[in-house]
């Protein structure tokens, strides 16, 4: 279904991107297939990767011609390896991108650029310095920092009248539970030393630009 949505884009696919996400992509028997075909439509490439296949994959990666791949990375490499439940983890990533790059080098490309998406929980919000120190040998072109998103139920239900067909919803309570034992002073802190880092492009979604706008979140 999808090869055959690719080929019918036509011109407007020269304004398109194809983002690959999901529980892991890179588990995905046929993704170069795919990645090859939007290339060929004329789409912008782009996956998200757990990065557990990354060693295995990183030639494959840069040959297909994709874009960008980004890494999903919960913060320094003790607490990535714990919120993920399997150690040793954070240090397979490193070794998957030092093999990216020596594919890049070898084939003289810049693709795929490598992106970081770190989402904010209450396990990690004290240590995204700590992640940013862990993460500066990987070179990233930019680092993704999201705070964690809710559903509320009025929200599931709106969502559901208008497209049943992929209904969802709402977010367990204990979610919000743990959010507010937060240290949000600390946590706001880390945020604005990290908008200054100048060694890569730093996004964090939403923009909370004061104390009170992060809590009132």
């Amino acid at each position: 279904i999808m090869l055959k949505m690719l080929s019918s884009l036509g011109d407007g696919a020269q304004k398109m991107s194809m983002m690959l996400t999901g529980t892991e992509p890179l588990l995905y028997p046929e993704y170069p297939l795919l990645v090859r075909e939007a290339k060929r439509a004329g789409l912008k490439t782009s996956i998200t990767t757990n990065g557990l296949m990354l060693e295995k994959e990183a030639a494959t990666l840069v040959d297909i011609g994709l874009d960008e791949l980004t890494l999903s990375i919960d913060g320094p490499p003790e607490i990535h390896d714990d919120i993920r439940g399997r150690k040793g983890l954070f240090e397979r990533i490193l070794k998957g991108v030092e093999l990216l790059k020596e594919r890049k080098q070898a084939a003289d490309t810049k693709y795929p650029e490598v992106c970081i998406s770190f989402t904010i929980s209450r396990d990690n919000h004290l240590s995204i310095a700590g992640f940013f120190e862990s993460i500066r040998v990987i070179e990233p072109k930019a680092v993704f920092i999201s705070h964690l998103n809710f559903v509320s139920p009025e929200v599931a239900s709106r969502h559901n009248a208008a497209y049943p067909e992929f209904s969802i919803a709402p977010s367990s309570i204990e979610a919000w539970k743990e959010t507010l034992k937060m240290d949000f002073y600390s946590l706001f802190y880390q945020l604005e030393e990290a908008r200054k880092i100048g060694w890569t492009e730093v996004s964090i979604i939403p923009h909370t630009p004061t104390l009170s706008r992060l809590k009132w979140y």
